[in-house]
């Protein structure tokens, strides 16, 4: 079942062990603006793609000035592209050619923060539905068919969908039948190409901007090098999941994206793929629909500054909410540095490393109420460490095994002076698949066997509140040996309010000890201490906008047992929203036979709710998509999770 909402009260500080590692260094994006000769000017309200791109004469979209850019550097001429405040419906494409030369381009706005590159475009000629004066309709001509099915659990259609609907700034939550439309709601009938919308109350449809997104990608760079993007927003991309709404690829090298934004894309805000030599920084990916920044086989990375808050909502709709859905997911990275990085309120992980990462650091982190673990380490060989870093509140969804920092099969971690603090379930958790899990190198061809082990921890606070601080409670036998043998953990300060603190698999599964019998289980933490610490600073985080989230606890979905089936309901509020959300069921009346109820027709903003479901004997036997949406004023959420019928 869910568990209570995390508080910031009276809990105190934490830490989990780690394997000391140095501090690492390495080549991140150079580029020499200063090669910069040639000037080219953009202006989306004024410009002409047939004028000469000068300051007076500007063209009109950012495609016809990578044209020109390109043609200079192929010449010899690096250049400098000018970009006037305005919003740019376009998708854009540098590649490199044949004649490429190493002069630079840089893409930069002319003041930061006022250029929108978007895969949007305005819908108009709505007309009120059937007569009322909440609901509209209009014309549908687009047919993006659904996403593929990725590898791993099951995915409702509503995580597979790409349509987004946006009025006047303002994202609705999509809904998969007329039926289920709310206020902020949008649903799109492809069989009679028409749309509806409950348009926030007070919208004057008249005059208000309705776009909708209809590119799958804003900006791909492709084999380039030498590349500055700066001070550029990319928005409202309808990418399919594992696609960036900016993608960088086919070893790309030397790129830099400087005081940039990612925000409201259907799936990754920027994907990185097969790049060296390459920073990201004083930049955001918010509110993307499954993962902020993404990247797969990179080197040499500097990631600083940056900002990574609010994404997984497209997943968080069909209760997908752990598998590739973070704030960031950097997979097979070498040689990586990570330097204040911001992670909250993601409906997912908030970091997440993934297989075959060595030599990477992880610095003055912030990490804090995302619904998964606050960080996600799986099948990394290492080193990879964590310095001075907060990471607080996480596991709000209260899943067992999941936590504060999840280490699953790796090797060479190590925590030092990082506060872990007041998550559900454990503020530190080792999972795996017992006896290891074999990876191989992307850049050597080494093939590693990896069992949790030499990990490190010094000068830490882990508080666990009502949770455990450590647990390993069934990854026992040879694999327990082999972490035990291998860690180095002292100088830390650890409480808990929940039992001893420390949950082991031996002599059984679930073995509870207290500081003294972990020191006695595995020759550490001779020095460290057992007392109760105050909140961090840090992780006292306000929420930027008032919403709220619905949560499914049943997110692999629910079976049928005795004619029943419960699902298990949370919401949680953030930025001081206030009030009750009023529950709602979709998809009951397609099922023969099938009867709901719910506990309570209305829960406060964070509260719990319980939904059973009755069967007769005329219910066929299948898998059932049933959806609880959750509205409050003119926010309406939803979620949707299976109902399975033997």
């Amino acid at each position: 079942m869910l568990l209570s909402v995390p508080r910031a009260r009276n809990f105190c500080l934490v830490t989990a062990l780690l394997f000391l590692i140095s501090s690492f260094a390495w080549t991140q994006a150079n580029v020499n603006e200063g090669l910069e000769t040639a000037s080219i000017y953009v202006d989306a309200s004024h410009g002409n793609d047939n004028n000469n791109g000068a300051k007076a004469t500007p063209l009109k979209t950012i495609q016809a000035a990578v044209k020109m850019a390109t043609s200079n550097n192929e010449a010899g001429v690096g250049t400098r592209v000018v970009i006037n405040p305005g919003t740019y419906r376009e998708s854009v494409m540098l590649i490199n050619t044949r004649r490429s030369t190493s002069k630079p381009m840089t893409f930069e706005a002319a003041t930061n923060g006022t250029v929108v590159v978007s895969g949007a475009d305005t819908i108009s000629s709505w007309t009120p539905y059937k007569g009322t004066s909440t609901v509209y309709q209009a014309s549908w001509p687009y047919n993006f068919g659904m996403c593929p099915v990725l590898a791993g659990p099951p995915q409702q259609d509503i995580v597979l969908r790409r349509e987004m609907l946006i009025v006047n700034g303002t994202p609705l939550t999509q809904v998969l039948s007329l039926s289920s439309l709310l206020p902020g709601t949008f649903f799109v009938d492809t069989s009679h190409s028409l749309v509806y919308m409950y348009p926030p109350a007070g919208t004057n449809v008249g005059t208000a901007t309705v776009e909708t997104a209809t590119r799958s990608s804003v900006w791909d760079i492709f084999g380039a090098s030498n590349v500055v993007v700066r001070g550029l927003t990319f928005q409202y991309a309808n990418s399919c999941p594992q696609n960036g709404a900016v993608s960088v690829g086919e070893n790309a090298t030397n790129v830099l994206f400087d005081s940039d934004s990612f925000v409201w894309n259907n799936a990754m805000g920027i994907f990185l793929n097969t790049v060296q030599n390459y920073t990201v920084q004083n930049s955001t990916a918010n509110y993307n629909g499954q993962v902020g920044f993404g990247s797969h086989m990179g080197k040499n990375s500097l990631w600083q500054n940056d900002a990574i808050n609010y994404n997984n909502w497209r997943g968080a709709q069909g209760a997908f909410y752990a598998w590739d859905r973070a704030g960031a997911k950097w997979m097979l990275d070498h040689s990586g540095t990570y330097t204040s990085i911001t992670s909250n309120f993601n409906q997912g992980h908030g970091v997440f490393w993934d297989t075959d990462t060595e030599n990477v650091t992880y610095t003055s982190g912030l990490s804090t109420m995302n619904l998964v673990n606050g960080m996600q380490i799986e099948k990394i060989q290492g080193p990879l460490a964590v310095v001075n870093s907060n990471i607080c509140y996480a596991n709000i969804l209260g899943a067992r095994q999941h936590g504060g920092v999840a280490m699953r099969n790796s090797e060479q971690v190590s925590l030092t002076g990082t506060a872990l603090y007041g998550s559900l379930s454990d503020q530190f958790v080792i999972v795996g698949n017992p006896g290891g899990i074999q990876i191989s190198n992307w850049e050597t061809g080494q093939t590693y066997n990896l069992i949790t082990s030499k990990f490190s921890a010094t000068s830490n606070t882990v508080v666990g509140g009502s949770a455990a601080v450590f647990s390993d409670s069934y990854l026992g036998g040879s694999d327990w040996n082999t972490f035990v043998s291998t860690v180095k953990s002292n100088n830390n300060t650890y409480w808990s309010g929940a039992g001893n603190g420390f949950v082991v698999p031996q002599p059984r599964a679930g073995t509870d000890v207290n500081l003294s019998g972990w020191q006695n289980t595995t020759g550490q933490d001779k020095s460290s201490s057992w007392s109760s610490m105050g909140e961090p600073a840090a992780c006292n985080v306000a929420a930027q906008a008032q919403d709220f989230w619905i949560i499914s606890g049943s997110y692999n979905g629910a079976a049928i047992s005795d004619g029943q089936a419960i699902i298990n309901i949370a919401t949680y509020g953030f930025g001081g929203i206030s009030g009750n959300v009023s529950l709602s069921l979709d998809g009951i009346s397609s099922v023969p036979g099938l009867k709901a109820s719910l506990s309570s027709g209305s829960v406060p903003t964070t509260g719990n709710a319980v939904l059973t479901l009755t069967t007769s004997p005329s219910t066929p036997h299948g898998t059932y998509p049933i959806t609880i949406l959750g509205t409050l004023g003119n926010i309406t959420h939803s979620v949707t999770v299976s109902l399975f019928v033997q």
